[in-house]
């Protein structure tokens, strides 16, 4: 396994006879979320991935050198909406996807409009990150 970071971000190759790269900070999380059985640990495992790549493509997308003002927005007001009603995005505990959107918003997002979730990240993102 190879990893490099290049300017688009985190690149990956499992196996350099077939290389198929994996690219993306939501991709590679992922997919190492799902090799060490910690995607999720709700019992309802189907639901709670679901959700989990939801937040995961939506951080994609945050990520993303194309992502629109209009679509930026909208994304934060989805994860607004999210943390108003528990604690963490998927579950009662952190997951893999709240890490990774804890890194997005560090990285691509300024959370003046979005109160809550600016509460959420600055109590949490030295906590999970």
């Amino acid at each position: 396994m190879q990893y490099f970071l290049v300017s688009g971000g985190l690149f990956m190759v499992i196996s350099p006879t077939m290389c198929i790269p994996i690219q993306g900070e939501s991709n590679v999380l992922r997919l190492f979320g799902r090799l060490l059985n910690i995607y999720n640990k709700d019992e309802d495992m189907l639901v709670s991935s679901t959700f989990s790549d939801e937040y995961i493509d939506l951080c994609d997308n945050l990520s993303s050198s194309t992502c629109t003002g209009q679509e930026k927005s909208s994304a934060l007001q989805r994860l607004e909406k999210a943390i108003t009603k528990q604690p963490w995005l998927v579950t009662n505990e952190a997951t893999i996807a709240d890490a990774l959107v804890l890194s997005t918003l560090k990285k691509h997002c300024q959370l003046k409009q979005c109160p809550h979730l600016k509460n959420w990240f600055d109590k949490n993102f030295n906590t999970v990150i």
